[in-house]
């Protein structure tokens, strides 16, 4: 994870999308390249919580006005978010309109997230095989670069 300046609001990948794709929720989204802006990636669910993140991304970049930018390049695939607002800053509020004005875009780059479960309104767990263990190694690789558009 780490921070842009906020100038940095137009954004592409090749991968699942245009909405918020997971390991075990990502069937509706089609494998594309996209494009849209920082702000629209954030999902304004009840309570604010870590979202847009996009799975089986070959590459994303983000850029300012001027086209100048950031690409990274999944070796071979990694899942991505781009979001006006950290973790922690999602997590310290309890509506979205208290979330506050942001200044930064915060990058995730995982090799994939566990599922979000959810089979059924009363709590169901992620199956076996969205689950991430805690007592297992897991590595990501791709590629930085900065680029003009």
């Amino acid at each position: 994870m780490f921070t842009l300046d906020q100038s940095y609001q137009h954004l592409s990948w090749y991968g699942k999308g245009p909405h918020e794709s997971y390991s075990d929720k990502k069937l509706s989204a089609k494998l594309a390249i996209h494009e849209g802006t920082v702000e629209e990636q954030f999902v304004p669910y009840l309570k604010p919580q870590e979202c847009g993140n996009k799975t089986d991304v070959r590459w994303a970049m983000l850029y300012n006005k001027k086209g100048i930018g950031l690409m990274m390049k999944g070796l071979p695939v990694v899942e991505f978010s781009a979001l006006s607002y950290t973790p922690k800053q999602l997590e310290e509020h309890d509506h979205a309109y208290k979330l506050p004005k942001s200044d930064h875009v915060c990058i995730r780059i995982n090799d994939k997230q566990m599922g979000v479960g959810g089979d059924d309104s009363w709590g169901a767990i992620t199956h076996p095989e969205f689950t991430l263990y805690a007592d297992r190694t897991y590595t990501v690789m791709y590629e930085l670069k900065g680029v003009r558009k």
